[in-house]
C-alpha cells in the first residue's frame, strides 16, 4: 500500500491555506506516518509530477489523498475525508461538510 498527499504550492512559493492545514492536520492527529509520500502541485510548474496526477485522478481540489492498493486507487478529496473514510477516525460530521463547502463555494446550505 501507497498512500500520497498532493499539495498545492502558490506562485510565491507558499503553501495554499488549505494544504497548509490539511498537514497541520496530520500532524496535530499523530496520522503523518500514514503518508508515504506528499507531492507539489506548483502554480509555476505545469509539468510536475503534481499536475500530470491532478489530471489523471481529475481533481481540482488540492489537497487530496491518492491511496493504491493491490485492489486500486482511491483519491480522497480533503483531509477530513481521509481520514474518516479511509483512517476511520472518528471526524464530527461538521467538519467534514464545512470542508466540503470551503471546496465548493458556490454549494449553500439549505
Amino acid at each position: 500500500m501507497k498512500t500520497m498527499v498532493v499539495k498545492e504550492i502558490k506562485l510565491d512559493g507558499t503553501l495554499c491555506l488549505r494544504s497548509k492545514n490539511a498537514i497541520k492536520t496530520l500532524q496535530d492527529l499523530n496520522v503523518m506516518d500514514t503518508i508515504d509520500r506528499i507531492i507539489a502541485v506548483s502554480e509555476k510548474d505545469p509539468s510536475s509530477e503534481g499536475w500530470s496526477l491532478v489530471e489523471k485522478y481529475n481533481s481540482n481540489i488540492a489537497p487530496f489523498f491518492i491511496v493504491e492498493e493491490d485492489s486500486g486507487t482511491r483519491v480522497y478529496n480533503g483531509v477530513f475525508h481521509y481520514l474518516r473514510e479511509f483512517l476511520k477516525l472518528d471526524i464530527p460530521d461538521e467538519k467534514e461538510v464545512m470542508e466540503m463547502m470551503d471546496q465548493n463555494p458556490d454549494l449553500d446550505f439549505i
